[in-house]
């Protein structure tokens, strides 16, 4: 499968009608300097937001600010600014920096005004002319090339990552599984002001307990709280306190996501035998994985609207003590085999290194499930 490296956004300004040509040339000067091009009209689908509203979120998501200036100043919006002015101070609030190329022509007034506002503001540096569409293709990948060079994101400590899988959450001393993924880029995702944010805790909240995700029940009580870096949601499970959770979710501002899932008792819930919490199935594996999946997708379709995050790194770990790993659980046996050598903590990663998949993964997790329930099943028959 094709990974996609995480590459510095480039949001491209400029009118639209009539100068497709050019944009077009834009997105390939880019794609040659080693950025990702962001053209909201050509590449988004329809927006519920109005137009104006998708660009400027846009422009939030992106690295980089690439004006294109040609005769005509275009439409203006709502605020009695140009379209392109406002892209432009958009950039600047967000302290993206910016590039301008004004063609070599005769501009309207609006042009004028608009290329004389961003010359007062950009350095000569970042000003660069151009005529034809051939020109403005050079001059954005030589313009860009040195500015991608300096504005790589870090990428994420993969060893801290895997140490973290290895650490899951202790419910006493049942069966667990963790799911841990953060994005590749090494940044900020999630503000310290939005998490703490009751809109926040609420759209955690829906999405974990959508259809799709299925993470948490709404019969069932939830303790939610800030804890260092990070929103965390507990929850409970009746009549027991503290470590008596079967589920927790950690949100942090990194954008991590950390599922802890009790496996024990959803097998106490249909144990006959008294068996059924002396096994794990890799078919209760797969039904925990597809939610921990979808809730991540989720969240990042919300908070990450033009996936500013591609790239994410993830691990799976199965805490089994001194319980058997079979393909499916049968809750009327009246014996299990207890696998020897194995401590009542026991506990394995399906990789040995967090492993790196893209966006189009999360939404469709199907192979990623296969991939570890297959790995669970060769480390769970070791003995």
């Amino acid at each position: 499968m094709e990974r996609r490296e995480s590459r510095p956004r480039v949001f491209v300004s400029s009118v639209v009608d009539g100068f497709q040509e050019y944009r077009e040339a834009a997105r390939r000067g880019i794609e040659a300097a080693g950025g990702e091009p962001v053209l909201v009209n050509e590449d988004f689908p329809a927006q519920p937001d109005s137009p104006r509203n998708a660009c400027l979120d846009a422009v939030d998501s992106c690295d980089i600010y690439l004006a294109i200036l040609g005769e005509r100043g275009g439409w203006a919006a709502p605020s009695g600014r140009l379209v392109v002015e406002e892209e432009f101070d958009r950039a600047r609030s967000s302290n993206l920096r910016p590039l301008v190329f004004l063609q070599d022509i005769e501009r309207d007034d609006d042009a004028e005004r608009l290329a004389r506002k961003m010359s007062d503001y950009i350095t000569g540096r970042f000003r660069v002319e151009f005529d034809t569409p051939e020109e403005l293709e050079n001059e954005v990948r030589r313009a860009l090339e040195p500015v991608l060079d300096s504005h790589k994101s870090d990428r994420m400590d993969m060893a801290s990552l895997q140490r973290e899988s290895e650490e899951p959450y202790q419910f006493r001393n049942d069966a667990s599984l963790r799911f841990l993924l953060a994005p590749v880029r090494d940044e900020e995702v999630v503000s310290p002001v939005d998490l703490e944010a009751d809109a926040f805790e609420d759209l955690v909240h829906c999405i974990a307990h959508d259809r799709d995700s299925r993470l948490l029940e709404y019969e069932k009580s939830k303790q939610t709280a800030i804890e260092g870096n990070a929103l965390v949601i507990y929850q409970q499970l009746p009549g027991r306190g503290r470590g008596g959770e079967d589920v927790r979710i950690e949100i942090r501002e990194s954008g991590l996501v950390a599922i802890d899932l009790n496996i024990s008792s959803r097998a106490r819930a249909d144990d006959t035998t008294g068996m059924a919490a002396m096994t794990i199935s890799l078919e209760e594996v797969r039904s925990l994985l597809e939610p921990c999946f979808r809730f991540s997708s989720g969240l990042y379709d919300e908070i990450d609207e033009y996936e500013r995050y591609h790239e994410f790194a993830y691990n799976v770990t199965l805490v089994v003590g001194n319980r058997a790993v079979e393909e499916k659980k049968n809750p009327n046996r009246s014996s299990v085999q207890v696998p020897m050598g194995r401590s009542r903590d026991e506990a394995f990663t399906a990789f040995d290194e967090p492993r790196t998949i893209s966006r189009p993964d999360l939404r469709d997790p199907s192979d990623e499930i296969e991939r570890v329930t297959t790995l669970m099943r060769r480390k769970g028959s070791q003995s």
